[in-house]
């Protein structure tokens, strides 16, 4: 069963357990104590399947909530194993009409932050997943229904699958993982499972727009790295977006002409799943952390520093989740991060002490003299030579999405998750999607607010541990603002905005030729807010000539 026809069989599938196995509704509950077994398992298991019509999981119908049920606290029969296609719909809630006055955003904020915990638990719907040479197949293991499992992203592609260095086209959807050739891989050759998706393959260190590397307190390098869903691999391979003559080709034929960029498919609530982006950070685990609050998976780390690739265990950090979506057409961002990351609860420390066990922050020491070293800046090394990141979260968790993560982390928690050990940084939004961008015009401080336009709510969002060195506080106006002030030098407070950042990606219009140690190499040019807010197209080379 090649991958692009698992969905109906997995929705069945679990069905089928739950009655066989005699679980019940509450059986599918059941999750993994232990989440550092050798198998990558999911330990949260929804209570009822929900599939709706072209969903991630395919058949079945999915009662639409009205307007007042999205706003009661969050149940189990919110969790399910289809990813929902938006937050709502203008039919569902009519009276939530742009623009919003302060109750009409405050209450979408509760919706939008909602529709972010249950694409977070859906994406982490456990199924399992192999692949030979003739593709990928997926299925649920009845025999072991708590082990074994992988996040239903597994099975998306790979950045460095799409964009490859010589621009040839990607393997199709249901093929197995293509190895990356951006660096050596032969020394992978060696494994055979390296192409097994149920494995990592990591090798990104470096964060977007500081390019800077972030260093836990163990003095190792977080990982990177960026998966998309079928959609908008389908819209990216359709129209070779994946090189950049194709680009330049696409600019000419559709923008210039018809004064169109890329626009990709939004979710539809009930009907199309549209287009996601996810951006994953990893930490290499060692056994000074505590493997069982992570969820673990194995992984093929390079280590730019030896030069080589190392087997490693390692826990996920933080996930970015961007779906372009009817309700929010400049996308809907959500950002998850794991609660150890920058703070822990001091009495829960004081008890696995009393194990044995040290609990403590990942990426900052709040118990040394560390104290009084600079924050969210690249780090100097000690004295032995090792790097250590001190990361503050300069944006507090609103209180609203605070005591929403409670809710969710307590149903997770009585079932023994690893999710529990994970929150909701935020969910930024479209408040009026007819809004337009912000011009070089615009006086502050609409210039930074409504840079992408959308109008986004919050105006601020960033997650501590993928974009560390963005937290910058106050500044000036012409760092956050769109195009040139008259006031540049007007002082600001802010850190980054995912639409205000994302705005401004592109495609490749055209290209200059530049001289580079004595040989001309074409230089492409991305055109400002032609990629509909994807900078995963900026990843695109030169195909080669066969």
């Amino acid at each position: 069963m090649q991958l692009k026809n698992y969905r109906l069989n997995i929705a069945a599938g679990l069905i089928a357990i739950t009655l066989m196995a005699g679980f019940g509704f509450t059986g599918l509950l059941s999750s993994l104590s232990d989440s550092a077994q050798p198998s990558a398992a999911m330990s949260f298991r929804p209570t009822t399947v929900h599939a709706a019509p072209n969903s991630s999981l395919g058949a079945g119908t999915q009662a639409t909530p009205n307007c007042a049920e999205l706003m009661q606290p969050f149940t189990t029969a919110m969790i399910s194993s289809t990813i929902p296609e938006d937050a709502y719909s203008s039919l569902q809630c009519p009276d939530l009409k742009p623009p919003p006055d302060l109750a009409t955003r405050l209450k979408l904020q509760r919706i939008y932050d909602t529709f972010s915990w249950q694409s977070f638990l859906a994406l982490n719907w456990p199924i399992a997943l192999t692949c030979d040479a003739q593709g990928c197949q997926t299925s649920v293991k009845p025999e072991n229904p708590d082990r074994d499992f992988t996040p239903q992203w597994a099975a998306w592609k790979e950045g460095y699958e799409i964009f490859k260095i010589d621009g040839s086209a990607p393997s199709p959807w249901d093929a197995p993982r293509t190895l990356p050739t951006e660096l050596d891989t032969r020394p992978l050759a060696g494994y055979p499972d390296a192409t097994d998706k149920n494995i990592r393959i990591l090798f990104q260190t470096h964060q977007a727009n500081s390019n800077q590397p972030l260093w836990d307190q163990n003095g190792n390098r977080v990982y990177y790295e960026v998966l998309i869903n079928e959609q908008e691999f389908n819209f990216i391979d359709s129209n070779e977006l994946y090189h950049l003559q194709g680009q330049i080709n696409y600019f000419q034929k559709n923008v210039l002409h018809r004064q169109e960029v890329v626009v990709f498919i939004p979710g539809s609530l009930g009907d199309i799943i549209g287009v996601i982006e996810l951006k994953l950070a990893w930490k290499i685990l060692t056994s000074d952390d505590i493997a069982e609050r992570y969820y673990t998976m194995n992984a093929y780390v390079y280590n730019p520093e030896q030069a080589r690739w190392e087997e490693q265990r390692v826990g996920l950090v933080g996930m970015h989740i961007a779906h372009k979506t009817l309700s929010s057409t400049e996308w809907v961002w959500s950002t998850f991060a794991h609660v150890d990351n920058v703070r822990v609860n001091d009495m829960d420390t004081l008890n696995y002490l009393e194990a044995n066990k040290t609990l403590k922050p990942s990426f900052t020491n709040p118990y040394t003299d560390n104290l009084t070293l600079p924050v969210n800046v690249l780090p100097e090394p000690d004295a032995a030579g090792v790097r250590r990141t001190q990361v503050l979260q300069v944006i507090p968790i609103a209180q609203a999405t605070a005591a929403l993560n409670q809710q969710v982390q307590e149903l997770l928690r009585a079932q023994n998750s690893v999710w529990q050990y994970y929150e909701l940084v935020g969910t930024q939004y479209s408040t009026d999607p007819s809004a337009p961008p912000a011009s070089p015009l615009t006086a502050l401080p609409t210039n930074i607010t409504n840079r992408s336009g959308g109008m986004p709510a919050p105006v601020y969002l960033v997650n501590p541990v993928i974009e560390t060195y963005d937290q910058e506080g106050n500044q000036e106006a012409s760092d956050l603002a769109q195009g040139p002030l008259n006031d540049a030098k007007h002082t600001v407070f802010g850190t980054q905005s995912c639409m205000g950042c994302h705005f401004s990606a592109g495609i490749a219009s055209r290209y200059v030729d530049n001289m580079v140690d004595n040989q001309e190499q074409k230089e492409p040019i991305f055109e400002p807010e032609t990629a509909d807010f994807s900078f995963l197209l900026e990843r695109a080379h030169w195909q080669k000539s066969p």
